[in-house]
């Protein structure tokens, strides 16, 4: 009989374990001695996954972000190769991001190297190793110093929390839990960087982890009763024991622990503990649609304003075209009307001088005239005489 209770205890104790690993929340995953019982504690430990990449079928929608040569898969791991001193990331797949607020607090972890590299005898490139961005609230958070100079293989470990050592991109000022929350509330982009060296290297990286281990309260079964009339077996277990018939076990105690409440498809869980109601997470989609709509009918009315724009401005350059046309037509026509004024000016004086001409030659001819009638005179007189 004792026998029988120790082998159904440790049945309920199961049961118990994985009921408490599913309430537990996301893809709960029970760890070896994790799921184990340990002695003197009413609690055990749950690894709670979030997303993962082993790339054991590929690249698993990993992309490379920056000048280096295509993305390759192999022996679990990805890797790309660039041909010098360029910076280059590798990019996380969707999985990875979206509205993952389930994550903060988690751990990100991965294991990156290099297959070769070559520094070209200057010091790695200084810049973030890590890169969240938010497009959604204009926010970039940066994290850097995960891997140390001349280390061709390394474990990195980074929280997503305010303690992570993230930073502003802009301001460069260290990120607040608030701020590292409302990025991994809508997450666009999870980058690691790739490029390390100046000269070609080829980078690989694998085992890339979003998780956090989670404390799970142990249920324990109440003890037998020493009664053979007051035990009971429930009747879907289904037990073939020929001892079936004779022995009773009771069911097992219900949780004194509060079921949490219903939550709504990508509903928050805020720091007091409380779940974000259907209706609201109902207004804010709404509100998130029409702010899509009016963005969308805002850019619509930018082309239409840049359309405009460019007409306007192509319409100006024609009119600046025209004008220095015009312009040059009236500098043509002033030189003109200056040629036909000292040409009506030579004229006159060529007449002028023409008329000085002509009355002296008269004069000189009216003299001649004058002299050769005198001559005539006096000779007509001589003979007369």
């Amino acid at each position: 009989m004792q026998a029988l209770w120790r082998q159904r205890k440790r049945g309920w104790t199961e049961c118990a374990l994985l009921l408490a690993a599913v309430y537990g929340g996301g893809a709960a995953v029970l760890r070896g001695a994790a799921a184990q019982a340990v002695s003197g504690k009413d609690w055990f430990e749950v690894e709670v996954t979030l997303a993962k990449s082993d790339f054991v079928d590929g690249d698993e929608g990993w992309e490379v972000i920056g000048e280096a040569a295509e993305l390759r898969a192999e022996s679990s791991a990805i890797s790309a190769l660039d041909d010098g001193s360029h910076l280059w990331f590798f990019s996380a797949p969707p999985k990875f991001l979206g509205d993952v607020r389930d994550s903060f607090g988690c751990r990100l972890t991965y294991a990156l190297g290099h297959y070769h590299s070559d520094s070209a005898g200057r010091q790695p490139t200084m810049v973030e190793d890590l890169v969240l961005i938010s497009d959604l609230h204009n926010m970039t958070l940066l994290r850097s110093g995960v891997i140390k100079p001349w280390t061709y293989s390394s474990n990195v470990e980074v929280q997503l929390d305010g303690s992570g050592h993230w930073t502003h991109a802009i301001t460069g000022d260290t990120a607040s839990d608030d701020d590292v929350r409302r990025a991994l509330s809508s997450l666009s982009g999870l980058l690691v960087r790739g490029g390390y060296y100046h000269g070609p290297e080829t980078t690989w990286i694998k085992d890339v982890y979003m998780g956090k281990k989670q404390r799970v309260q142990r249920v324990n079964p109440a003890p037998p009763s020493m009664r053979p009339e007051d035990v009971q077996v429930p009747p879907s277990l289904g037990y073939t024991n020929s001892l079936e018939n004779d022995i009773r076990l009771p069911p097992p105690p219900r949780s004194t622990r509060p079921r949490p409440p219903p939550r709504a498809p990508d509903s928050a869980e805020l720091e007091s503990g409380d779940v974000v109601s259907r209706a609201l997470y109902d207004d804010v989609k709404d509100l998130k649609d029409e702010l899509e709509r009016s963005d969308q009918q805002l850019r619509g009315v930018v082309a239409e304003l840049q359309g405009r724009l460019a007409a306007s401005q192509e319409e100006n350059r024609r009119l600046r075209g025209a004008l220095v046309e015009a312009r040059d037509k009236g500098d043509r026509n002033g030189e003109l009307a200056d040629a036909r004024t000292r040409n009506f000016k030579q004229c006159e004086k060529s007449l002028t001088e023409a008329k000085v001409c002509v009355c002296v030659r008269v004069c000189m001819y009216v003299s001649v005239c004058a002299r050769e009638g005198a001559n005539l005179l006096f000779r007509t007189g001589v003979l007369w005489t």
